[in-house]
C-alpha cells in the first residue's frame, strides 16, 4: 500500500444512501469516504446499513483516540490509518453528524 493515506478502494465504494429523500447528513455533505468505505465493507461481511455505519463510526472514534484497532492494544494501527480515521472523526465533527 506504501506512504500516506489508506487506500480507500473507490472501485468497490457503494452508496450507502437507497432513499430518494434528503436528510441532516445529505444536507451537510455526506458521510467521510473513510466511514463510507468500512461501513460499505460491513455490509458485505452481513450488517445491515445502519449497523454498519454507526460501527464503522465507533470504530473511527476508538482508533483515532487510542492508535489501536477498535481500542485493541494487541492490534496496533500505522500513523496512516489513525490519521485516515481522526480526520474522518473531525469531518463528522465539524459537520455534527
Amino acid at each position: 500500500m506504501g506512504q500516506g493515506v489508506p487506500s480507500l478502494h473507490p472501485e468497490r465504494r457503494g452508496s450507502l444512501n437507497w432513499s430518494p429523500k434528503r436528510n441532516k447528513v445529505e444536507n451537510m455533505g455526506g458521510l467521510p469516504a473513510y466511514v463510507v468505505s468500512v461501513a460499505t465493507a460491513l455490509m458485505r461481511g452481513g450488517m445491515t446499513r445502519s449497523h454498519a455505519i454507526a460501527t464503522a463510526r465507533n470504530v473511527m472514534k476508538k482508533t483515532c483516540a487510542t492508535g489501536y484497532w477498535r481500542g485493541n492494544p494487541k492490534s496496533p494501527v500505522s500513523p496512516a490509518i489513525r490519521a485516515a480515521c481522526c480526520a474522518a472523526v473531525a469531518e463528522m465533527e465539524a459537520k455534527d453528524i
